[in-house]
């Protein structure tokens, strides 16, 4: 990617791309001031509980007490709206004391540096010159250029990290550098969002024994650094609070376990949290296909004859058992690590299809791992090209134009491109990999 080395078209291919980055961030840099950050409100929150010593998940919060602590989005009474590990509400303490006025910018900048640091590192994932344009095109047309990266910033989400995490672990797999930089880096992944352990374990069934050996235990290592700080007793309101975000009636749960709710004013620490933008992006997920399709809406929550749990777990441990066995077979025939991680990334993404609750446009930053990935790929699959290339790259630019046109403010299609995001790239890897593991 030297500039000496490049053709004239790829020259300018680069520069519209850096043009485009950098007018995206120009559209974006009034959300930090402008928009309060509603989900980094529940990281901080939960890491100031913490120094606190009170529990992230359920301490007593009520009008009157101090507005450090204040969540005005938390249903009162009830428990926090904090569904994030405890491993990565550590990560948020050495911030934590700041003023709210202080903190948004700082992670505003913060996620943009990781996004940037995402594309870079992806470079090296996609090897190859033409891969790299092609990476750098899709990741910023389509997803820095996207919605979905608007919201992230102006929600203040994680997921940006987690892809770096991911992006960073599998350059060290691909380019077998240092021993303990991947390992680290998937471990911290699988500790901040624990569906990720699946690709450690398509690794070890694939013969990668060390590495994901080594993740793992980085990962448990650091589950038990958070047992000094919030003990079981943590743990256990953590899962409790999960299950209640991802049963088919919720709200349900929360009158039964808590009683009627009170009604909370928008003002706290200093700030207004009503202001926000609208999601309208579609929930990729599970539960939004049940609710839709086999549920009726009653006076506490969806009804239905079908029995949801039970299906939700069976799509979990069939997406996580096809992946295993697709890993354990591609071992079998000794395929690179690259099409190893590609199958983990699959097998991740299904699961995590059936575990949350709810998927919105933000959440698809962590498809840039798998685009890096896949873009060197396709060109070796001469079965996907030409008409499932196109019919792929249909998918994502569909997505780019209706998300762009959203992110300048004018309204447009709606939640139609999340579908196309994510049933584009992960049909064309599960396509790119069925033809690949075909006797």
């Amino acid at each position: 990617m030297r500039w000496s080395r490049l053709r004239p078209a790829e020259r300018l291919i680069l520069v519209a791309i850096v043009l485009f980055t950098v007018s995206v961030g120009a559209l974006t840099a009034s959300d930090a001031t402008k928009y309060p950050g509603l989900d980094l409100r529940t990281r901080v929150l939960g890491a100031r509980a913490i120094l606190h010593g009170l529990n992230p998940y359920d301490y007593a919060w009520k009008p009157g007490d101090a507005e450090t602590l204040a969540d005005p989005w938390r249903r009162l009474p009830g428990p926090t709206r904090t569904t994030y590990t405890p491993p990565l509400l550590l990560a948020y303490l050495p911030l934590a004391p700041l003023g709210w006025k202080a903190q948004r910018p700082i992670w505003y900048a913060l996620e943009w540096v990781a996004m940037l640091a995402v594309l870079t590192v992806g470079l090296r994932v996609a090897n190859g010159r033409a891969a790299k344009l092609w990476f750098l095109a899709i990741a910023c047309g389509c997803f820095v250029g996207d919605l979905a990266w608007r919201l992230h910033l102006e929600r203040g989400q994680y997921y940006v990290f987690v892809a770096l995490l991911l992006m960073l672990a599998f350059a060290e797999l691909i380019e077998k550098r240092a021993r303990w930089v991947a390992p680290v880096a998937l471990g911290c992944a699988i500790a901040f969002r624990p569906t990720f352990g699946l690709i450690a374990l398509v690794l070890l069934l694939a013969g990668r024994r060390r590495d994901a050996l080594r993740a793992l235990g980085i990962a448990a290592a650091l589950c038990l650094v958070t047992l000094p700080i919030v003990g079981l007793d943590g743990w256990r309101a953590y899962f409790k609070l999960v299950h209640y975000h991802s049963s088919l009636t919720p709200d349900a749960l929360l009158e039964r376990d808590f009683g009627p709710a009170l009604k909370q004013a928008y003002f706290a620490d200093g700030v207004d949290w009503f202001p926000h933008l609208e999601a309208n992006s579609g929930n990729v997920s599970y539960w939004w296909i049940f609710t839709h399709l086999f549920a009726t809406k009653g006076p506490h929550g969806f009804v239905s004859r079908w029995p949801y749990e039970p299906i939700r777990l069976a799509g979990v441990a069939l997406t996580s058992a096809l992946g295993c066995a697709a890993a354990w077979w591609a071992g079998r025939r000794r395929l690179p690590v690259r099409w190893i991680l590609v199958l983990g990334m699959v097998a991740t993404l299904g699961a995590d299809f059936f575990v949350a609750p709810e998927r919105n446009s933000y959440s698809d930053i962590l498809l840039l791992p798998l685009l890096a990935l896949l873009v060197p790929l396709w060109r070796r699959v001469p079965k996907l090209a030409p008409a499932g290339a196109v019919a792929l790259f249909a998918c994502l630019l569909a997505s780019s134009h209706v998300g762009f046109t959203r992110l300048c403010e004018i309204p447009n299609a709606g939640p139609l491109e999340n579908w196309l995001r994510n049933l584009g790239l992960v049909g064309g890897a599960a396509a790119s990999l069925a033809m690949v593991l075909a006797p």
